[in-house]
């Protein structure tokens, strides 16, 4: 990584990763950070023939590769029966008490291992669905998600990591509406371990274009119909208060599986970024690109592409060895993951890399370089992969023509497939994009995985004792270095992830999707004032652009943040929606004539203004900037009273009645009368006896609206 001067900033990081490290990954043998990185490494070797070779390479390695939280958490330990695998989805969950309660107890014990685990609830009949033999109706899947989230906590408070899992269901299953407002209001809390994702199908997606009706059925039989379009804004509405469900193109998902031939997925682990069959696990790791990019901040700034080749490699054979020592929870996992041999490499610190370079997050040169990286990872990969194979076998399950011609495998560069068919390929799949929070912290606090720079400086609370609590302020990785390199005060001109249109997460994911085969964990951040509609076309485009799925988050103030930026003490101007209401209205000056002044108006108050009126070329820049001032004021929730106000005082100093500020104020006063604000009244009858302008009842005062006359003085 590029050098970064020792700061009081630097201590406050330097404080949170001990925390996390202590609290999370530290083994009683380790004495620091480095002892950690050498024993995950020592581990990992341990599947080689030249042991201590390996462990230098890999240990080498782990100043630019972040493995898995579960795989530093437990390797080279004696925790035996821990997992090094993050991702695990569930068995088929049996529509029978017997079969929900045997899911329940192999998920307890993949979560009592250290994984997170996915479940698709579509195989349980729906709320109020005969239940045979007992002469009773079923309570439905949402009731038993209750259970499995009781469980989750149970197996938390035992001493385990917080729980993660995911639940999906299908589109078209009858109780589809009731999971999507799950976790809606304060009466469900209960199911808080869960993240929801909706199974969307092509056909749904068709169906919402030609808005027709949508079949709900279970078990072949039609149980109602609905309007698609209706179900779909349900989706969307639900997002944009509540930040769930998320959505997952199932059928993309299954049609560019490299295992096309013999598996069916319907779910993923519990972030998303792995669709997995029945008992399918993946293990992580994620190659931390600021940590590739010489000279950042310069104009000599450039990305060192033959060093990440090299580290593409070696994480590689680094994660194939995991599965070798790695324990699992179950029989069924290990024979899937010893059958598959999966592996998850990544990135993170994206959006730290792209600043460092001189990109700009979603901008089409950053896109562009997305895609260059993508299509070299994923080509680095899977010759890397080809040649493990040719060293020590293929994955068993490997059928090299099924294979070849899988939707994503047929892409591959001539060489590479060559390569397959002669010698079979190591790994089922390679790549993945995970969220990498606390590794990405542990490393520094670099940007997380492919998301932009959340917040360039954070407020957060470490437990220094059990009773005691103490904030730390933490700037991000990139923003350190540029302050570094910056010490003239100048503010840096990077925009964080709130600040980026919707499109441009989406297109960033896209290029990286294109050369990757299997998912992409990420959050669309959306500003808190962001409109509906502008949010709702976001899961529309994300399936047009070629995602598997797409989660959001916008905060509504109906869930908590899990971090919060640093507070400047500034006010934000609330970004206005794409559809607005304006109003045009003509304001008449006694014996000056007409002029227009546009209004836009959001939930009846006034947003912006923009004056249309002949003004001379000398005082146009200045006006222009009054006007766009008054727009933001209004933007920031300031009173347009107070708005007026001001104008009137400018006015009043030296102005005239024709001044194009009164031409402002008078709109203002106009649009505020009809929407019905209190205290302002506008009546065209009246008029300034001094200076012949609007007069208008304001705090129960008769006042001129473009001169000092009022009649209470």
């Amino acid at each position: 990584m590029a050098a970064v001067a020792v700061t009081e900033q630097d201590r406050s990081v330097d404080d949170l990763i001990h925390y996390i490290w202590s609290r999370k990954y530290r083994y009683e043998t380790d004495d620091s950070l480095n002892a950690t990185k050498h024993r995950i490494a020592s581990a990992a070797a341990g599947a080689e023939q030249e042991t201590e070779l390996w462990t230098l390479k890999f240990r080498d390695l782990l100043d630019v590769f972040l493995p898995g939280g579960r795989a530093i958490n437990s390797l080279g330990t004696n925790r035996r029966k821990a997992t090094a695998f993050n991702c695990y989805v569930s068995q088929v969950i049996d529509d029978s008490m017997d079969g929900i309660f045997d899911s329940l107890h192999k998920a307890a014990l993949t979560m009592q291992a250290g994984g997170g685990i996915g479940f698709d609830f579509s195989t349980l009949r729906p709320k109020g669905a005969l239940v045979k033999g007992v002469g009773s109706t079923s309570s439905g899947p949402i009731s038993f998600m209750k259970v499995f989230d009781s469980m989750c906590s149970c197996i938390a408070a035992s001493g385990h990591r917080r729980g993660a899992m995911m639940a999906v269901m299908r589109i078209d299953h009858p109780d589809i509406e009731e999971f999507v407002t799950a976790k809606r209001g304060d009466e469900n809390k209960a199911l808080q371990n869960f993240n929801l994702s909706v199974l969307v199908s092509d056909s749904f997606i068709q169906a919402v274009r030609e808005n027709r009706e949508w079949s709900l059925v279970f078990n072949g039989q039609v149980h109602r119909t609905i309007a698609a379009k209706d179900l779909w804004n349900l989706i969307l509405r639900n997002a944009y208060d509540y930040a769930e469900p998320g959505v997952l193109f199932i059928d993309r998902v299954n049609g560019l599986n490299n295992l096309w031939y013999e598996e069916n997925i319907t779910s993923t682990n519990p972030c998303g970024e792995q669709p997995l069959p029945p008992n399918g696990a993946c293990n992580l790791g994620s190659l931390n690109l600021a940590g590739f990019v010489d000279s950042p901040f310069t104009s000599e700034a450039h990305f060192n592409e033959d060093l990440f080749g090299e580290s593409i490699a070696l994480a590689v054979r680094y994660l194939d060895d995991v599965i070798e020592i790695a324990h699992m929870p179950l029989k069924e996992q290990l024979e899937e993951v010893k059958g598959k041999r999966r592996i998850g490499l990544g990135i993170t610190g994206l959006g730290d890399a792209l600043w460092m370079l001189g990109l700009q997050y979603g901008t089409p040169e950053s896109v562009e370089f997305c895609r260059k990286l993508g299509r070299f990872m994923r080509d680095s990969a899977y010759r890397t992969s080809v040649c493990l194979a040719a060293e020590k076998g293929s994955f068993p399950h490997l059928d090299r023509d099924k294979y070849l011609s899988g939707a994503f495998v047929s892409k591959l560069p001539a060489d590479i497939r060559e390569g397959i068919r002669e010698h079979g390929i190591r790994n089922s799949h390679l790549l993945t994009i995970a969220p990498t929070g606390t590794t990405s912290l542990l490393w520094g606090n670099i940007s997380s995985g492919v998301e932009p720079i959340l917040y360039l400086t954070v407020e957060r609370e470490i437990r220094e004792t059990d009773d005691k609590k103490i904030k730390v302020t933490i700037d991000d990785y990139a923003y350190r270095v540029w302050k570094s390199v910056n010490s003239n005060g100048i503010e840096p001109d990077v925009l964080i992830s709130s600040q980026i249109p919707a499109k441009g997460h989406i297109d960033i994911m896209a290029a990286f999707q294109d050369f990757f085969d299997a998912s992409i964990s990420k959050t669309i951040v959306f500003d808190p004032n962001t409109s509906f509609e502008d949010f709702r076309d976001t899961y529309l485009y994300a399936y047009e652009k070629g995602l598997k799925g797409c989660t959001v988050y916008r905060d509504s103030g109906k869930l908590g943040a899990v971090v919060k930026a640093k507070d400047d003490g500034y006010v934000k101007p609330m970004e206005l929606p794409g559809e607005r209401v304006k109003r045009a209205i003509q304001v008449e000056i006694p014996n000056e004539g007409a002029y227009e002044v546009e209004v836009t108006v959001v939930e009846n108050q006034p947003r912006e203004v923009w004056l249309h009126a002949p003004v001379e070329q000398s005082a146009a820049a200045l006006i222009e900037a009054v006007v766009r001032l008054s727009s933001i004021m209004l933007r920031c929730n300031i009173d347009p009273r107070e708005v007026m106000k001001q104008l009137r005082k400018a006015n009043m100093s030296y102005g005239s009645v024709s001044n194009p500020l009164a031409y402002i104020e008078r709109a203002l006063l106009r649009v505020m009368g009809a929407v019905g604000v209190k205290n302002v009244q506008v009546s065209a009858a009246s008029r300034c006896p001094l200076c012949g302008g609007v007069v208008v009842m304001e705090e129960s005062c008769l006042k001129c609206s473009s001169c000092e006359w009022n009649k209470c003085s």
